[in-house]
């Protein structure tokens, strides 16, 4: 009788070992500037997080330049996880500007450093990344 009770201890520990590994499934996606939507990859039953980007710009010098840079912010409660924030050639996909990655629970922001672009042809294109 010990032998069966020590057997269903060691079979029970076993399957919450299992359950707690499945939850913890990776969890990423990102924020594209040109079709403005989130995109997300892995499954988290317990926790789905929320995740916005945005471009801000403002005039430089000479006039027919731009400013640009990209922000990200993701809230995903209880979670430790990490927000990025890039511009990013929109051909090429070359990194002009890159926050790197910032880590947090709850709720991270990025902010990538400015990156002075033609005004008029704008070769830049914001993107941001999340994960676990």
């Amino acid at each position: 009788m010990k032998k069966i009770i020590t057997s269903l201890v060691f079979i029970t520990v076993i399957c919450a070992t299992i359950t707690v590994s499945a939850d913890t499934t990776k969890f990423s996606g990102g924020w594209y500037e040109q079709e403005g939507v989130t995109q997300n990859s892995g499954v988290n039953a317990y926790s789905t997080p929320y995740h916005y980007g945005s471009v801000q710009e403002r005039n430089a010098n000479p006039p027919s330049s731009v400013e640009r840079r990209t922000l990200g912010t993701t809230q995903w409660p209880g979670v430790y996880h990490y927000t990025r924030a890039r511009m990013e050639n929109r051909f090429t996909g070359s990194v002009y500007t890159d926050s790197n990655r910032v880590y947090g629970t709850g709720t991270t922001n990025a902010i990538s450093p400015w990156y002075k672009d033609s005004f008029e042809f704008k070769l830049s294109i914001g993107k941001t990344y999340y994960g676990n």
